[in-house]
């Protein structure tokens, strides 16, 4: 499944808002979500990313 990167950047600004407001436990699901729906595999780049 691959994304351009207009869209990659549009997911990653939705996510990391999501990310910003969420508690803990909800944050781990947001990044699972996050890492399944594009492919990744590295939790912290993804953290750092979003």
């Amino acid at each position: 499944m691959g994304f351009t990167m207009a869209e990659k950047k549009k997911l990653r600004a939705e996510y990391a808002r999501q990310y910003r407001k969420a508690k803990k436990n909800e944050k781990t699901k947001i990044l699972d979500e996050y890492l399944k729906l594009l492919g990744l595999v590295n939790r912290k780049h993804a953290i750092y990313t979003i």
